[in-house]
């Protein structure tokens, strides 16, 4: 387990998650990753400590969906996380690390168009940080630039 990745599961701890290092699977399945599950009811992520490039930013979505979103992960809506998302990068400086593992998350680029996250250019992409960030302090997920957990 790299470093960083140990740094991101002690915060996720710390925020109230219960992170197990195991091969076990959770109730929640993420398609796109054979390393994470988790179990929404429980607050539970289960990761089996096998890193790649990818995985700071598997692990934050996840962890979000446990954190950060009232609903369980089959009816929550993802973009409403987005900037709870952000906010853990940035207080944990892995915002490049997460863009990596999210390059083809699709977001709301203006009204009528959606485009994937690695498409964005740096204005647009920076203009959706702040966006999403104080959307998710409207809605209580960030508290100053500290994003805090709901659940």
């Amino acid at each position: 387990m790299t470093p960083d990745v140990e740094r991101l599961l002690n915060r996720l701890r710390e925020l109230g998650a219960k992170v197990t290092i195991s091969n076990k699977e959770g109730p929640q399945c993420p398609s796109f990753s054979s390393t994470l599950s988790l179990d929404y009811r429980k607050k539970i992520l289960y990761f089996t400590g096998k890193c790649d490039e990818d995985s700071v930013g598997h692990i934050i979505h996840e962890a979000g969906h446990i954190l950060a979103c009232k609903k369980t992960p089959d009816d929550s809506h993802e973009y409403e996380f987005l900037g709870w998302e952000m906010a853990l990068t940035i207080e944990l400086d892995l915002l490049g690390d997460w863009l990596h593992g999210q390059m083809d998350y699709t977001v709301v680029n203006n009204e009528d168009d959606c485009t994937e996250i690695g498409l964005l250019s740096d204005e647009e992409l920076s203009e959706l940080i702040e966006e999403r960030i104080d959307y998710a302090r409207s809605q209580g997920l960030v508290v100053g630039d500290r994003p805090v957990a709901i659940r």
